[in-house]
């Protein structure tokens, strides 16, 4: 007693030895209940007896003599409060001396004559430490009892002497408000020892908690906390599993050496543990399950403390990652491994990783690094169902994540992509997906029901699975760590081209991009279905999430993302003032890829396979390979036949398409491969999209062959308004304007632009696009949709009678010339109708003739400087200037247009103009051609209702030779009149009095008409003024 009071004076040691001795004697003596008080042996404890006697009979009755003690102990729960204490100051008194335990003692000696180290009594508890130092060398009788007594003391931290001595202060400073029993300060120590930081936690102390946490871990009867707060549990759920550990011998529970001599590695024990991890989601109560929560950390943190981990697990631990450090270390590499593991290796890595996956608890490392950043990133983040986990996943690209905690993360989501039990959301959400979709896959690959629902998305039914898929399928477009299937399959391609690129933010998938005509076929074919899961929806590009928020909101906010609308949104609002440049460039950047494979475009796969298979069948070929090398020949070879593609969600997807190549012709691959040479000859100083294509327009008929033949199919598109954003966004006003009425197709909204190009009403930026597209005209009949349509036969006709001279190649536009200088031997009246009215633009602005703008620019600056282009203006110009035109070419073309301006009012953009009125008044019945209109103008211009501008426009026309064949025509008319009203009379003296009257009529109408001419249009003091506002 005074050894125990610890009295200030201590006993000498051979006091301190022969009071020792005595109690261990003592403690060997049984104790009889029937005896009276007073027993000797009772009195280790004062008031043992007296106060345990009660129950010693209640509960104990049938106990034998000398294991009365162990009885009370085991019924600890259901003593009286008073024998509680005095049974646990005999448990402290035997934890700190080994001798006090009569049976352990007994069964240990000859082990502790084994070990002479072990022959020791101080420090307390010294012996028992040195003793389990050497468990598995020990007998089966002195570890069964070292097992009984590690049983009972795992209620209190008391009763575990080494560990109490050493975290005395830890105790005092952080866990003074637990109370001792229960396990409670064992278990507020360990929830301290998880924390990165916790002042007056010392080492010493954290490392006898982790021992103490493993050793608990390894069987469910030494964790105090698992052992009775599961019970309800075990009995239900793991009833076998508690029989067949409980009937295990402590060689077969932790290994050691046999009865034979052989010695066993590796225990079995630990089953009832697996099984309730196994049926953590169905445990009976929630402090079962927080119990063992506090034990899946443990194993999380020492993969080694799992009995059953330990045995399957060793040989794939040592072949995968015996190179691992750390403590959880061997976890994240088994999991990044699972496709090469053992089937039971996999099946208990995926238990724990499931597990963990649950709540970030169980993952302490992870909310170590992390708590800082859970902090104040995840604040108001509910606990479970991995809530706080993706949290920390959906914040750590922010500016402002801890890198120490970004790392941590990034590590711990490459583990749990391999599988998708790794991922709580995944796990719980697509059940029922995974099996009506998955059934199938072959589960040795990597990432196997990931890799099929990735491949499956738009076959996913529950939206909450489709939502967790699309998680995860961002994060591998992140970070290609982060994509286990894809990485696999592309590391040597990554080591090759991408060693020096930094993971993170999609690089290195846009590095493999860069080199994709280099990659490994299986690398190609893997980030190929990434790309297009992507492209499929914009909100799983991490640029699309990090720079087009303000623009999707501002431009795209109905849009719902999926199907490629999102994506659709942005590429036909990339040119608005609310579109970002740097989101300007993320969809650019898409669009260059999209255009370079048939299948990254979801829609346009989905409308268009049917007519691709029937009209480009070697290039789908090609392209359902999905690997990159197809080079958009689909949408390429589809834009060359538009006339021939049957459906109508095809056309409307294809024009789209087409239309960003009309916009921008780079976005064909092919046509970037043959033209860049020339790019770079013709059109390296200029800047922007529409600069370079209408550089490149320019110098058409200088293109190489192959660049010419790319260049040619979208210029003929872009020839419609349909395809031609550029046009269409400038022109929006001016078709509402002047072209609300004309029917769509065929290039009719196009030529109605054109006519209206020069207009007042017609906004400068209009007008700049419309002559680019008039210029672009010029090079080739491939870029006048109406024309080609329409006289396709004519020309022909025209080149067989040898008329017109066929050049190389069908470029140049000299079938337009072809057309425009034999426009009277035309015999299609359609044909004839476009013609007419090329040539009046031609009328109206020489640079529509084709090499007129080339052949013309030096003397256009130089004779006509000042003079705005339009309404025949130009023209005129060099018409008065023509004796100083230094150009014969020039001259040559401009000639051309003069003679058709002076013979036909029709084609005369002056005269049509100007004389709009006067035509409808005087000449609505005329019939165009052979001057008719032009000598019907002449014969009415005494009229006093005829306008001083149209008489201008007629000067210097053919108006008076036009007059010549107009009154013969009209008397004609008026003659067969009087012959119908009189036909009785002319049968008899028709024919001898039809030409005498004619012949003098048409003499003295001539006459007149010749006189009134005269004088009207060709008076000496008459002058031609052209107002400034000429086109108003």
């Amino acid at each position: 007693q005074a050894r125990s009071k610890k009295q200030a004076e201590p006993l000498t040691e051979a006091c301190t030895t022969e009071v020792r001795d005595f109690f261990r004697v003592a403690a060997r003596a049984p104790v009889d209940l029937k005896k009276t008080a007073g027993s000797w042996w009772a009195n280790l404890v004062k008031n043992l007896r007296s106060g345990c006697e009660e129950d010693a009979k209640k509960l104990c009755s049938g106990a034998p003599p000398n294991k009365v003690m162990q009885c009370l102990k085991a019924q600890k729960s259901k003593l009286s409060e008073g024998c509680k204490q005095k049974v646990f100051k005999v448990q402290q008194h035997q934890s700190e001396d080994l001798g006090l335990d009569p049976h352990a003692f007994k069964a240990c000696e000859p082990d502790i004559a084994k070990f002479p180290a072990c022959n020791v009594s101080d420090p307390p508890g010294a012996q028992a430490s040195c003793l389990r130092e050497h468990r598995e060398e020990l007998s089966e009788a002195c570890r069964k009892e070292l097992f009984r007594r590690e049983q009972e003391n795992s209620e209190d931290v008391r009763l575990k002497v080494k560990l109490f001595s050493m975290c005395k202060s830890e105790i005092k400073e952080l866990c003074a408000d637990e109370e001792f029993g229960e396990a409670r300060v064992l278990k507020c120590l360990w929830t301290h020892s998880l924390q990165k930081t916790v002042k007056g936690f010392g080492e010493d102390c954290k490392q006898e908690v982790n021992k103490h946490a493993r050793r608990s871990a390894s069987d469910y009867r030494l964790d105090y906390k698992l052992r009775t707060q599961c019970d309800k549990s075990i009995e239900k759920m793991c009833a076998a599993e508690k029989a067949a550990v409980d009937n295990m011998t402590l060689v077969e529970l932790f290994g050691g050496q046999t009865k034979d001599g052989t010695y066993l590695f590796q225990g079995k024990g630990g089953q009832v543990v697996h099984c309730l991890k196994k049926n953590f989601k169905t445990l009976h109560s929630d402090s079962c399950r927080n119990a063992v929560m506090r034990i899946v950390q443990v194993h999380s943190l020492m993969w080694d403390a799992d009995a059953v981990t330990k045995e399957v697990c060793a040989n794939d631990v040592t072949t995968l990652c015996g190179d691992k450090k750390g403590q959880d270390a061997v976890h994240l590499c088994l999991r990044k491994h699972l496709d090469k593991l053992s089937v039971d290796c996999k099946e208990e890595e995926l238990l724990q990783g499931s597990l963990e996956a649950e709540d970030i608890v169980m993952k302490p490392l992870l909310l170590r690094a992390c708590f800082s950043a859970v902090r104040d990133f995840c604040l108001g983040v509910l606990p479970g169902q991995g809530r706080v986990t993706q949290c920390l996943q959906d914040s750590m690209t922010k500016p402002d994540f801890p890198r120490h905690c970004r790392d941590r993360v990034a590590d711990d989501l490459e583990a749990s992509n391999h599988d998708w039990r790794l991922k709580y959301g995944i796990s719980e959400r697509c059940k029922d997906d995974v099996a009506e979709l998955c059934k199938d896959v072959d589960l040795s690959t990597k990432a196997p029901i990931l890799t099929c629902l990735k491949k499956r998305l738009h076959d996913v039914k529950s939206e909450a699975c489709s939502s967790e898929m699309r998680r995860y399928i961002k994060q591998g477009l992140s970070n290609i760590r982060f994509a286990p299937a894809l990485n696999a399959k592309c590391t040597n391609d990554v080591d090759e081209y991408c060693s020096e690129v930094q993971p993170g933010g999609g690089q290195v998938h846009e590095c493999l991009l860069r080199h994709r005509d280099e990659i490994s076929a299986e690398c190609a074919e893997a980030e190929f279905q990434m790309q297009a899961l992507k492209a499929a929806d914009a909100s799983l590009s991490p640029n699309v999430a990090t720079k087009c928020k303000s623009s999707m909101k501002a431009l795209c906010g109905d849009v719902k993302a999926g199907k490629g609308a999102m994506w659709a949104c942005l590429e036909d609002n990339k040119e608005e003032d609310g579109m970002d440049a740097d989101c300007r460039h993320v969809v650019e950047a898409e669009m260059m890829l999209k255009h370079s494979a048939f299948h990254l475009n979801l829609r346009l796969a989905q409308y268009c396979t049917a007519d691709a298979e029937a009209l480009c069948p070697e290039q789908l070929g090609k392209a359902s390979f999905k690997d990159f090398h197809s080079e958009g020949a689909v949408i390429s070879c589809l834009a060359k036949i538009l006339s021939k593609v049957n459906g109508t969600d095809c056309k409307s997807e294809l024009a789209r398409k087409v239309g960003q190549r009309v916009q921008k012709n780079m976005l064909d691959p092919k046509l970037r491969d043959v033209c860049g040479d020339d790019m770079a000859k013709f059109c390296r100083e200029s800047k922007g999209d529409a600069a370079q294509q209408f550089c490149m327009h320019q110098h058409f008929e200088q293109l190489s062959a192959e660049c010419k033949e790319s260049q040619a199919v979208y210029m003929a598109a872009s020839s419609q308004l349909t395809y031609n954003w550029r046009v269409k966004r400038a022109c929006a006003s001016t078709v509402t304007k002047f072209c609300k009425n004309v029917q769509q197709g065929e290039g009719r909204l196009m030529q109605c632009l054109l006519m209206h190009m020069h207009h007042p009403g017609v906004d400068a930026g209009c007008r700049k696009t419309l002559e680019q597209e008039q210029a672009k005209r010029t090079k080739s009949i491939d870029f006048n949709p109406m024309i080609k349509a329409t006289c396709v036969g004519d020309i022909k006709k025209l080149v067989d009678n040898k008329t017109c001279a066929e050049k190389s190649g069908g470029q140049g536009g000299w079938q337009l010339d072809c057309l425009t200088e034999h426009s009277e031997m035309i015999a299609s009246a359609q044909c004839k109708q476009v013609v007419k009215f090329l040539k009046l633009r031609q009328s109206a602005d020489v640079r529509a003739k084709p090499g007129a703008a080339d052949a013309c620019a030096q003397d256009i600056n130089t004779l006509c400087p000042d003079i705005e282009a339009g309404g025949g203006r130009i023209n005129e110009c060099l018409r008065k200037n023509k004796e100083k035109i230094a150009s014969d070419e020039c001259k040559k073309k401009i000639s051309v247009i003069w003679r058709s301006d002076k013979a036909h009012a029709a084609t005369n953009y002056r005269i049509k103009k100007f004389c709009v009125n006067e035509i409808a008044a005087f000449c609505k019945d005329v019939e165009p051609g052979d001057s008719r209109l032009l000598g019907c103008l002449g014969l009415h211009v005494k009229e006093a209702s005829f306008s001083e501008k149209c008489k201008a426009s007629l000067s210097g026309t053919d108006v008076l030779d036009a007059v010549k064949k107009a009154p013969m025509s009209a008397i004609q008319a008026e003659f067969k009149q009087m012959l119908e009203r009189h036909k009785g009379f002319f049968d008899k003296w028709g024919s001898l009095l039809m030409f005498g009257t004619v012949g003098f009529v048409s003499i003295i109408a001539f006459a007149v008409s010749y006189c009134i001419l005269h004088r009207k249009l060709f008076h000496p003091g008459y002058n031609v003024v052209v107002p400034k506002d000429l086109e108003s």
